[in-house]
């Protein structure tokens, strides 16, 4: 699960009810944007005007999951925050890495830029890896396996991604937040702990080591 850091715009907010996806404007007007009641993971866009969200359908996947014996088919899907237009599905495929194939998804958030959006698929009991789509072509890419991460909505690193992850060393495992492209190419290290993670975020202009 991302970094709770507040929300991207005063007062705008996102939560699911039932399985249905809410929205809260500035003046504190919520309304129902979903309806089915299979819907999961809403974020709002960092321009606070576009819902990405999870939407689990009833198809079976027809194949097996490293961390789910029966999954369903997931899709990714955006509507307007202000309720305009109707729901569009972005991602309705499986996905590969490794030899094995994920449709389960979880935590999508979009890009400042609004032209891609990452998502987590599970690879393991405490491992997710996350996965980067291009909202244009529908193509994807696992960029990095990830503990926890954010993707940064302003200041110099505006679009690169803080990721939690482990990495190996002579020494063992050492598990640290670290700045990556918007390709999973290794920027720096942001720290070790939660409290460095978030400092940073407060502060995305801040040089990294």
């Amino acid at each position: 699960m991302p970094l709770a850091l507040g929300l991207p715009l005063f007062g705008q907010g996102v939560a699911v009810r039932d399985g249905n996806v809410y929205y809260t404007d500035e003046q504190k007007q919520t309304r129902r944007l979903t309806s089915d009641g299979a819907d999961s993971d809403p974020s709002l866009s960092p321009d606070g005007t576009t819902v990405i969200f999870v939407h689990r359908t009833a198809i079976p996947a027809g194949f097996t999951e490293p961390t789910n014996l029966h999954p369903v088919r997931n899709q990714i899907c955006l509507i307007d925050a202000a309720g305009r237009g109707g729901l569009k599905v972005v991602f309705d495929a499986a996905i590969t890495v490794d030899d094995h194939r994920y449709a389960t998804f979880s935590d999508p958030h979009l890009a400042p830029d609004n032209r891609h959006a990452y998502f987590l698929i599970h690879l393991a009991v405490v491992e997710f890896g996350l996965v980067k789509l291009n909202l244009g072509d529908g193509q994807v890419q696992m960029i990095s396996p990830a503990l926890d991460w954010h993707v940064i909505a302003s200041g110099r690193y505006a679009g690169d991604l803080l990721v939690q992850r482990r990495k190996q060393t002579v020494n063992g495992i050492y598990v640290a937040y670290w700045l990556l492209s918007e390709d999973g190419s290794l920027l720096g290290l942001v720290g070790q702990s939660e409290r460095e993670a978030l400092a940073f975020l407060k502060n995305p202009d801040r040089k990294i080591r």
